[in-house]
């Protein structure tokens, strides 16, 4: 068992689930959560427009089933979403994503992505958990991260 080899060395894992982006795995077994409902190709290399639907509800319902499962699996009090890496092709034209964004009245699909990140942050805080997000997303964007704290 990897975590209890790390924990006799006082290693810490942290895992990764990234989100909203490299989704193409998933997605390609479940294109229901993907904003066209159609599975997608695996890219050998990179990442592509194919992330996971902001929009649906049981597309963050999914997610929140992962976070449950990586909750119990990990000790550690962070884990991380990675959060860059997502392009908003498949967001501008998708309408449950546009639905979205108008119900909510944000301004664009990087606003989208801040109210998913915070949903996440939220449940994970919910959980007892910090999270930590790949800030590259956010310097980017000049828009501030979700926190846990």
């Amino acid at each position: 068992d990897i975590i209890a080899y790390a924990k006799e060395r006082h290693i810490e894992i942290i895992p990764e689930i990234d989100m909203p982006g490299h989704a193409e795995a998933a997605l390609h077994s479940y294109p229901e959560l993907g904003c066209f409902n159609r599975p997608v190709e695996i890219p050998k290399l990179g990442f592509t427009p194919n992330i996971f639907c902001a929009g649906k509800e049981n597309t963050l319902q999914f997610l929140k089933n992962v976070l449950d499962e990586i909750c119990t699996l990990f000790p550690s009090p962070y884990i991380h979403l990675g959060g860059d890496e997502a392009p908003k092709d498949n967001w501008n034209k998708c309408p449950d994503c546009q639905k979205r964004i108008a119900d909510l009245g944000l301004k664009n699909s990087h606003d989208l992505q801040l109210w998913f990140s915070a949903q996440m942050a939220e449940y994970l805080k919910s959980k007892g958990k910090k999270l930590s997000f790949g800030e590259m997303w956010f310097i980017m964007t000049a828009i501030r991260c979700p926190t846990t704290s």
